[in-house]
């Protein structure tokens, strides 16, 4: 499944993590449960998933609570984002934006440059 998207986040985005042991877990979740063949890569398994790597306990709505939370830092960064909100029978779909120019992080591809909130992907290729 995800492999290659674990490499992505473990180079672009894990670093910026520092010791947020929750994101870092959600994000490597979300990483290794999408397909890599996807031409936008997302997640949508919902925040079971998350909570249980997590070692959540207490009630269902403390657990989806605290994992929205942790979510909510990885969209700050601009690591996920949601593409489709929750419906009836349907989970919030995220996209995952590790291999995009995300807000602090560089691009793998390319090394740091003097503003270190920019990167010059432009000649880069199309993923």
């Amino acid at each position: 499944m995800g492999a290659s998207l674990v490499a992505a986040a473990t180079v672009n985005v894990l670093p910026h993590l520092g010791r947020n042991h929750a994101a870092r877990v959600a994000l490597l979740i979300m990483a290794n449960t999408a397909k890599d063949n996807d031409a936008e890569p997302w997640y949508q398994a919902g925040w079971r998933p998350i909570a249980s790597a997590l070692g959540l306990s207490g009630s269902e709505a403390t657990q989806r609570d605290r994992v929205t939370k942790v979510l909510g830092q990885l969209e700050d960064i601009h690591a996920i984002r949601i593409v489709q909100a929750k419906a009836p029978g349907r989970q919030v779909k995220y996209g995952l934006d590790f291999w995009r120019p995300l807000r602090l992080i560089h691009s793998v591809d390319n090394p740091p440059h003097r503003d270190p909130g920019t990167v010059d992907n432009s000649h880069r290729a199309t993923r």
